[in-house]
């Protein structure tokens, strides 16, 4: 079993490998780093397109791990926008090299848990991959419930991987919703996740560690709500995902 230790931010360059289409307007970037970067499920790290200047939040962003750490790669994962940091993403070549920093976060999985959950808007499903992809890989007995809320369906990243799992895995489940249209899948819900929808899909959640990933607004809602039924704070990880 792996052990975490507190790791030290620290630069490193890795070249980009490959880039893999996760949904609509979602992709994946993997990279080959230097040397083995070490960091625990759930963590981020900073990257930067602009070296001579980093504290230049235009090309210099944040971006969560979204696979295990015991991958050979490192994988980030991102909605694409009309942002430079966006456009200089996805113009990347096989072999660019790209500096980096980090792991930074404490939103981070430990196997001391019997039972977690997350509560996952949109493209904060990242850091869920990272500690999902980790728990099952390592064959931790871990139960894992995933609540994942998304406007559309072409909007969920990750679908065939999370369906996969769910289906080989008896220790995860997913709920999924979406918020606008009709879904064309029936296992899908539609609506917000919201109070009721935790009450019925979480009803253990006062046994549960809890993730929170998602837009500022939802995060806040949703700790509140997990607050408001009697969740313990100190087992509530939250982590929000600002316009980028």
């Amino acid at each position: 079993m792996l052990e975490w230790k507190e790791e030290k931010m620290r630069e490193f360059r890795v070249k980009f490998i490959e880039r893999i289409k996760r949904a609509e307007a979602i992709e994946s970037f993997r990279f080959s780093p230097e040397n083995k970067v070490e960091f625990a499920p759930g963590q981020f790290l900073k990257v930067f397109f602009d070296e001579l200047n980093k504290d230049n939040k235009d090309l210099n962003k944040y971006l969560s791990f979204s696979c295990a750490p015991e991958k050979e790669y490192i994988e980030v994962t991102k909605r694409r926008s009309e942002s430079n940091f966006s456009q200089r993403l996805w113009s990347l070549k096989k072999d660019d090299e790209v500096l980096m920093n980090g792991p930074m976060g404490t939103c981070t999985f430990d196997s001391l848990h019997e039972k977690v959950s997350f509560i996952v808007g949109g493209i904060g499903i990242t850091p869920a991959i990272s500690i999902i992809e980790h728990v099952l890989e390592n064959n931790i007995s871990s139960d894992m419930r995933l609540l994942y809320s998304n406007m559309k369906e072409e909007d969920i990243a990750f679908k065939k991987e999370l369906e996969d799992w769910n289906n080989q895995h008896h220790n995860f489940q997913i709920v999924w919703t979406v918020a606008e249209g009709e879904p064309k899948d029936k296992k899908f819900f539609k609506g917000l996740i919201d109070k009721n929808f935790i009450l019925e899909h979480l009803s253990d959640c006062k046994e549960r560690l809890i993730f929170i990933f998602g837009p500022p607004k939802m995060v806040v809602v949703m700790k509140n709500i997990c607050l408001e039924i009697g969740c313990d704070e100190k087992k509530i990880k939250a982590e929000n995902f600002v316009g980028y």
